[in-house]
């Protein structure tokens, strides 16, 4: 618990590069830190879903792309909220102002992750009503698609 209080009490700040949907590894004072965005929940790496017409694409590389372009050659900000089960820090993270997790959601790219916060609970209505991004055709929620690759 002391070091939890430790990690979330500092701010954490330096370059970074996504390495999945919802996943940063962030530069931090001569070392990096895996750093899980709060409250989102993106596609799999290899998971797949079907546009607006029907057509499959690989959904989880277009929400990597997407944070992999928000953060590059910029300065990530993170508030660390908690330690995840792979020891990966949880925070909530921002790029110039703008807070990278309601980015994704708004955009379409990840779903409010519930289990864990309801704070992008209103962008994801926005996004589904506008059928942006995984909204716009059909998607196995990243949750279940992981429960089911696993078994």
């Amino acid at each position: 618990m002391m070091i939890l209080a430790a990690i979330t009490a500092a701010m954490l700040s330096g370059p970074a590069t996504a390495t999945d949907g919802d996943t940063l590894k962030l530069a931090q004072g001569g070392t990096t830190v895996s750093v899980r965005l709060f409250g989102v929940d993106a596609p799999e790496a290899r998971q797949h879903c079907a546009s607006r017409s029907g057509a499959d694409y690989a959904c989880g590389d277009r929400a990597t792309l997407f944070l992999a372009g928000a953060v590059y050659g910029r300065t990530l900000k993170c508030e660390p909220k908690d330690i995840d089960r792979f020891g990966r820090t949880v925070a909530s993270c921002s790029v110039d102002g703008l807070d990278l997790g309601r980015a994704l959601v708004a955009s379409g790219l990840a779903v409010a992750y519930r289990s864990f916060s309801m704070i992008y609970v209103e962008d994801e209505a926005a996004a589904k009503r506008a059928r942006r991004g995984l909204w716009a055709g059909k998607f196995q929620p990243p949750a279940a698609y992981r429960a089911n690759r696993f078994r």
